[in-house]
C-alpha cells in the first residue's frame, strides 16, 4: 500500500488525547519513505497541525548540494497548491533547502528538505 493510501486509512482512525500535541507515524509497505503528522490542540472534530515530516527511514539519501538543489526546485515545480510555492533558501553549509507559501492571511507554510532525505513541513 502506498504511503498516501495509508495515510488516508490511518488518519480518521486516530484519535490523539485531546487538546494535546500527538504525533501518528506511518510508513510505506512499500518504499523506503515513512510520514510522522504531529498535531496541536486536538479536538472531537479539528486539530491544528503542528508539523508534517517526510522522512526517507531506510537506506537514506547522500545528496550532494547540487542534488539537493535539483530536488527543491522539482518539488517547487511540482508542489499543486493554489498559490505556488518558491525556494527561500539553499543551505550549503547546512546541506538543506528552504521553500514557503504564503496563503491567506500571512499564513506561511515553509518546507525544508535535508540532504539525508528528510522533508519537513512546519506552520509559521
Amino acid at each position: 500500500m502506498t504511503l498516501e493510501k495509508k495515510l488516508l486509512q490511518k488518519v480518521p482512525d486516530w484519535h490523539p488525547t485531546p487538546h494535546e500535541r500527538a504525533a501518528l507515524t506511518v510508513a510505506a509497505d512499500e518504499g523506503p519513505w515513512s510520514a510522522r503528522l504531529t498535531v496541536d490542540r486536538c479536538e472531537e472534530l479539528s486539530a491544528a497541525l503542528w508539523e508534517l515530516r517526510l522522512e526517507r527511514a531506510s537506506s537514506p539519501l547522500a545528496l550532494t548540494h547540487d542534488q539537493l538543489e535539483n530536488w527543491a526546485k522539482g518539488v517547487v515545480q511540482s508542489a499543486s497548491f493554489i498559490d505556488p510555492l518558491a525556494i527561500i533558501e539553499i543551505d550549503r553549509t547546512r546541506g538543506r533547502a528552504a521553500a514557503t507559501q504564503r496563503l491567506a492571511r500571512r499564513a506561511r507554510w515553509p518546507a525544508k528538505l535535508f540532504r539525508d532525505s528528510v522533508v519537513e513541513v512546519r506552520p509559521s
